[in-house]
């Protein structure tokens, strides 16, 4: 590296030698960020690639790593993961405890609190259990039997309401269909991105998020019924894109009402002076 005085600015030569190393690669399409974490912590460390690296156990490995270096759960807050202890709520099933604060944040409960109750995982758990043991009425059972994916099965447990009018199946199904909306790899974020650069091109860089949502939701619900082939447009669909279609007929016209209006309040010389200047 040196400096040229004259134009006071520095002068770097580079110099650089390519090499390769001999590492695992990558077979499938799913493990890409465990061969980046293998990778890092080889160079991180300084250690030799092993050619037989197993991603399965590689991913036993971090597990435990993770299990073993993690705060123990038993003395920190169910919400806010706080070690102190003031105004806390024991939960009578699972002996861990939560701030009042927290749970009236998290969720609507009584102000007239006791210092015990059950915790929302300790609902789930007991919710999970139940579903084999309640005998459930025969149209929802085959709702349920007759479901054929998953967030089916979790919304028909969600919405059903027994004799009293109580859902007893609520937590355990609101926490599947969250679980069920974590992408299980990057690969299907990744397809996603790539479906959204073949559908917002340089040509078409004005659609707006609600428009390019609403083309990636579409798509995927027609390959989720079995592709074009066998997609068949409800009533309901119709229906909505009637509704959609006459809105906005009604705003084009109203809009066309106010701008015909407008130009009516413009005197006859400016209309004469804007026609000369043309």
């Amino acid at each position: 590296m040196s400096k040229d005085m004259t134009t006071n600015n520095l002068q770097i030569n580079w110099s650089y030698e390519a090499f390769t190393i001999d590492k695992p690669l990558q077979k499938d399409a799913y493990n890409c960020g465990v061969f980046v974490m293998y990778y890092m912590d080889c160079i991180g460390n300084e250690k030799q690639f092993d050619m037989n690296f197993d991603p399965q156990v590689y991913r036993k490995e971090v597990a435990k790593l993770l299990i073993r270096e993690s705060q123990c759960m038993k003395d920190v807050c169910l919400y806010c993961f706080s070690q102190r202890r003031t105004e806390t709520i024991f939960c009578i099933s699972c002996q861990r405890f939560a701030h009042v604060r927290c749970l009236l944040q998290g969720r609507a409960v009584n102000p007239t609190y006791t210092t015990s109750e059950t915790c929302k995982l300790t609902k789930i758990n007991e919710e999970w259990r139940f579903i084999i043991e309640y005998k459930f009425p025969e149209k929802i059972l085959n709702k349920l039997k007759t479901a054929e994916q998953c967030d089916d099965f979790c919304f028909i447990l969600n919405d059903y309401i027994d004799e009293n009018g109580k859902k007893l199946f609520q937590n355990v199904s609101n926490f599947a269909l969250s679980v069920l909306c974590i992408p299980n790899a990057n690969a299907a974020p990744e397809r996603l991105w790539s479906v959204q650069g073949f559908i917002k091109t340089k040509l078409r860089n004005k659609l707006s998020f609600e428009v390019l949502r609403a083309i990636l939701l579409a798509g995927q619900y027609v390959n989720d019924m079995g592709g074009v082939s066998k997609f068949v447009l409800t009533d309901d669909m119709i229906e909505s894109m009637k509704k959609l279609r006459t809105e906005k007929i009604k705003s084009r016209s109203k809009s066309n009402t106010v701008q015909q209006s407008e130009y009516n309040n413009v005197s006859l010389s400016t209309k004469l002076k804007e026609a000369c200047n043309v």
